[in-house]
């Protein structure tokens, strides 16, 4: 949301926010002279609000949203603002479960360093791009990351998609996991029938839901290069064009900043949606004069590309290794972190803090896994607050099994929200924490943050040799800068 309120505030727009805690977040927008009120209330509202946005997280209960409906005014959804500005662009929409911010924000960087000035909305802070959550810029391209919560991203105006995991999530408001792999089916459709969708052969989901519709279209792609002369000179294509991943794509990819496996699968997924973004430019003088800048050094290939009417001059011109090439030396160069993606945000000695947004069973997995990695002879604590009491008992197996990497997990509580009576009555952050230590062998549950927080502080006394790794949201996030301090 906080995107949102920047767009607008540049535009010289009177803006206000309401949020039910103060954040690093608040304090920013603050500082850009956005007022901020902290707990929603109906005396936040009155008629002088032009439009009045709001996350779908908020239940339609909210005293807010609910003074709005009564004094008639404009209400919509942050998706319902991202359609009206996926309208005036080619967008290309980041959606799966895991690591959406990460490749939307390698996607921007690397168009960003190729002098292309893409739009971008991500859901976390780039350094890249001046620690802010956006980018807004005039080239035709805008790269958004869709979340598919309430089938929020069914609202897009998409070009094209990139997918490369399908996960059961969000299952309060899906029930099945049925259910939510139709969500990506109709979001799959959306495509207009000429463009892409780039994603992962590796992935179960995926192969369920794209391999049948990529047979149907096999044909017709050998049809459109029999005809490429005549489809050429209307410049469309007969079909979508499907590009996908696989594991053995990972061996050619040199190491990046962050050297973890998904991290490899993120740059190649980026990657690929950058070759096919170049190849889908409007073949404009414009267009054609920013490619050969990018591109001088195919001394070669520049007899071809200068035949503005040859289809294979462009195509061996986009598919060529450089710009694969090119593309992974700018990640390597560029892409060190994002806010709150395994964020370092403190080191004295041999200790390290770090804080993570994982949220999900696979996230923690990888999250711990990569520290392993990264720190093989140190210990490593991680403290973990799920997020829902419905989500806990629905993936509560898995969340249980995903902390095999870590010396010890600490359970602080379990973040409540849109969550009924009867899940609180299902389980418990120290129930959680028991079965965790049949998989881990090492668990605490400490009540609440403060005893957390004295914990640590005692550990960190006795030992300089401890990572610790603070996963999921806010109070999360602010627990840990409270023990930096």
């Amino acid at each position: 949301m906080s995107a949102l309120a920047r767009f607008y505030k540049e535009k010289w727009h009177k803006v206000s926010w309401s949020d039910l805690e103060k954040t690093s977040i608040t304090e920013e927008l603050e500082a850009e002279w956005i007022k901020i009120t902290i707990w929603h209330s109906a005396k936040n509202i009155n008629w002088k609000e032009d439009v009045v946005y709001y996350t779908e997280a908020i239940p339609s209960s909210n005293p807010e949203l609910k003074k709005s409906k009564k004094l008639e005014i404009k209400l919509l959804t942050y998706f319902q603002w991202l359609w009206e500005i996926s309208k005036s662009h080619k967008t290309i929409a980041v959606a799966w479960a895991h690591w959406k911010s990460t490749t939307t924000s390698m996607i921007a960087i690397v168009l960003q360093e190729l002098w292309l000035s893409p739009s971008c909305i991500v859901w976390t802070k780039v350094p890249n791009f001046w620690n802010k959550n956006y980018l807004v810029w005039t080239w035709e391209f805008l790269i958004v990351e869709a979340c598919e919560y309430r089938e929020s991203f069914l609202e897009l105006d998409v070009f094209w998609e990139v997918v490369l995991n399908i996960e059961a999530e969000h299952l309060d408001y899906y029930k099945t996991e049925k259910k939510y792999l139709e969500a990506f089916s109709k979001f799959e459709k959306k495509i207009p029938e000429n463009w892409f969708l780039v994603w992962n052969k590796n992935c179960k989901n995926s192969r369920h839901l794209f391999t049948e519709e990529e047979e149907k279209i096999s044909e017709n792609e050998k049809n459109f290069l029999r005809n490429r002369w005549k489809e050429w000179a209307k410049e469309k294509f007969n079909s979508k064009r499907f590009f996908w991943l696989n594991q053995k794509n990972l061996d050619k990819i040199p190491e990046m900043q962050i050297p973890w496996i998904h991290i490899k699968y993120d740059a190649l997924c980026a990657i690929t949606a950058v070759e096919k973004i170049l190849l889908a430019c409007e073949r404009t003088e414009e267009n054609f004069q920013l490619m050969k800048k990018i591109f001088w050094e195919l001394k070669n290939e520049e007899e071809n590309i200068t035949r503005k009417n040859n289809f294979f001059g462009w195509k061996r011109f986009f598919n060529s290794k450089t710009i694969k090439n090119k593309s992974y030396k700018i990640l390597q160069r560029k892409f060190s972190w994002t806010w709150r993606r395994f964020e370092n945000i403190w080191k004295f000695w041999d200790s390290v803090v770090i804080s993570d947004y994982a949220h999900h069973p696979t996230e923690i997995k990888y999250t711990l896994k990569s520290a392993r990695q990264k720190f093989p002879n140190k210990k490593i604590i991680s403290i973990f607050e799920p997020h829902q009491y419905s989500r806990t008992i629905e993936m509560f197996d898995d969340f249980c099994k995903s902390f095999v990497d870590t010396d010890l997990a600490i359970i602080p509580s379990i973040y409540k929200v849109r969550d009924k009576e009867s899940d609180l009555k299902k389980t418990s952050p120290e129930e959680l924490a028991i079965w965790i230590e049949k998989y881990s062998h090492n668990w605490k549950f400490l009540d609440w943050y403060d005893k957390t927080e004295e914990f640590l502080n005692i550990a960190f006394k006795n030992s300089d040799e401890y990572v610790l790794i603070f996963m999921w949201a806010w109070d999360i996030d602010n627990l840990a800068r409270r023990v930096i301090k």
